[in-house]
């Protein structure tokens, strides 16, 4: 459940939803003016975003991995939040579109560039990935529940973030960027020491999985070694009852 909750709480901060959200305002932090051309960016983000889902359907999830894609996401999209925040901090583009001057050079387009790119990365791993993660590793008999509170978690995230973004843009300017390129670094980090890799292992195979010590099966894949070992079977087969069970199964969830 640990595991679950953090990777949907962590999905938020990814800044793809917020940019979502304020993405008019984010784009007059580049120089964007106009509100035409405002909308017409936002929409050209809409579609960065549709082709990283399409890429994470037939590509990432099960090609790459659910580890590999987490660890990659994190690392290549916070490059393209640093550098849109050093972008900021040294052309200062809003200070300039407020005194009249809307000319961009290469370094400009670029940082357009790196908002759909970053976008583009994050939707095809984060924001993919934590559903299916959280969909999968739960028992049957109380994955509808586990599910449901990891849903309502990734939507008190995006509550919490969605209020502190605007305050965060006017007050901390550029830093906001590195703010949230710093915690795409702590959610790579985090996916590689903790999150083991589900590709390939059936839902019947997931408690046992699940039923070793986390940072031991992690390391246990990194090595290649066997993660499902052949002293650990489901519940299910040991006669145990429905109601036993359950019990065992709510043990082991508080162990993720």
């Amino acid at each position: 459940m640990f595991i679950a909750t953090t990777q949907c709480t962590d999905q938020r901060p990814t800044q793809v939803n917020i940019i979502t959200y304020y993405a008019p305002r984010i784009f007059e932090t580049l120089g964007i003016s106009g509100t035409s051309l405002k909308l017409f960016s936002t929409g050209f983000y809409g579609i960065a975003k549709t082709l990283g889902m399409i890429a994470f359907t037939f590509l990432v999830v099960e090609k790459v991995g659910r580890r590999k894609g987490l660890i990659w996401g994190a690392a290549l999209g916070c490059i393209a939040l640093w550098y849109i925040g050093g972008y900021v901090m040294k052309a200062d583009p809003a200070g300039a579109a407020m005194r009249g001057d809307v000319s961009r050079n290469g370094w400009g387009y670029l940082a357009m560039v790196c908002v759909y790119v970053h976008a583009f990365i994050i939707c095809a791993t984060w924001q993919g990935i934590t559903w299916t993660y959280a969909s999968e590793i739960f028992p049957l008999d109380i994955r509808m529940l586990c599910v449901s509170l990891t849903t309502a978690d990734t939507w008190l995230g995006s509550f919490i973030i969605a209020r502190s973004t605007p305050y965060m843009i006017s007050d901390l300017g550029y830093g906001a960027y590195f703010f949230f390129a710093s915690i795409l670094v702590a959610m790579g980090m985090w996916s590689f020491c903790f999150v083991p890799e589900t590709r390939g292992v059936r839902l019947e195979e997931m408690d046992m999985l699940f039923a070793q010590p986390i940072h031991r099966a992690v390391w246990a894949q990194l090595r290649g070694r066997p993660t499902l070992a052949s002293g650990h079977v489901p519940a299910m087969g040991k006669g145990l009852g429905p109601l036993q069970e359950k019990d065992v199964a709510m043990e082991r969830i508080a162990k993720r």
